[in-house]
């Protein structure tokens, strides 16, 4: 067991999306409710320096990184590409079968997108299982899986042909099959995680094909063998609303957290940790070398 530090003060709303570019020395995240995009940049000792913040004008659920420089930014219904220059260009914008968001999304080896929707008010009617999965390239959607309540974090296997992937209520981290890029087949439950422990959120898979999942409501993120579903570390994290997690870091042994603001206003902060492992491979919307 150990336990997380605070890194940097955002104070966000909703902070989650997080990201690591080794080229830019640099932590992207998002902060759903404001509709932003912070870049954390840190020195060459791991100390954060400036961060520039990117608005997107609506909720942003996800961020990945272009092949050709820059971010996509699944901001409510649409895929905004905010370019190297600067500017910002829409590559898809969908019409939501409802009063749905883009949630969190990441890239195959492949450089497709993948990225969930779910209901922006819980409380709506329709908000069970009216999100979906989507499969996205070059701003076309090349496959829909429906069903989805609150699709949260993904990741793969480290040849690719499996996707883990969660389900936010369902308690546990489901797995598939994956053939032909992006046809998913075989759902299987493969980790569960106890209620009392929180609810899985967001999920990053390390360089041994493990999982770490954030739990929402736990306070914690919990290190996964996804092939035995056992539990084999634990990060304690001062915050209760504990959303999203990522590898990055100078040497790339670092977990990075963001949280949420509690019922009372306080949190929202960004936190790391040192595992002793490293992140598994991270890929480019439309294309990877």
């Amino acid at each position: 067991m150990m336990t997380a530090a605070c890194v940097y003060r955002p104070e966000c709303v909703l902070g989650e999306g997080c990201a690591w570019s080794g080229s830019e020395r640099s932590l992207y995240f998002t902060d759903i409710e404001r509709g932003m995009v912070h870049r954390l940049e840190f020195n060459e000792i791991g100390t954060p320096g400036r961060d520039t913040v990117y608005p997107q004008q609506a909720q942003t659920g996800s961020l990945v990184f272009h092949h050709a420089g820059g971010f996509v930014a699944a901001v409510t219904d649409h895929l905004i590409w905010n370019c190297p220059d600067g500017t910002q260009r829409v590559l898809l914008r969908q019409k939501h079968p409802g009063p749905l968001r883009y949630n969190d999304g990441k890239c195959d080896r492949h450089g497709n997108l993948w990225v969930g929707t779910m209901a922006i008010d819980q409380g709506w009617s329709g908000a069970s299982g009216g999100g979906s999965l989507y499969c996205i390239r070059d701003g076309q959607i090349l496959a829909e899986y429906p069903g989805y309540t609150i699709p949260n974090g993904l990741d793969w296997s480290g040849d690719g042909s499996v996707l883990y992937h969660i389900d936010t209520p369902r308690q546990c981290v489901d797995a598939y099959t994956v053939t032909n890029q992006f046809t998913l087949s075989n759902r299987r439950s493969v980790i569960t995680v106890p209620k009392e422990d929180g609810s899985p959120d967001g999920m990053c898979a390390d360089e041994n094909g493990n999982l770490w999942i954030a739990l929402w409501g736990g306070g914690k993120v919990v290190c996964c063998d996804p092939v035995s579903g056992k539990q084999l570390e634990e990060v304690l994290v001062p915050e209760p609303y504990v959303s999203c997690c990522c590898f990055g870091g100078i040497d790339g042994q670092e977990l990075f957290i963001t949280t949420a603001k509690d019922e009372n206003g306080a949190g929202g902060q960004l936190y790391r940790a040192r595992v002793g492992v490293r992140g598994g491979r991270r890929y480019l919307y439309g294309g990877n070398p």
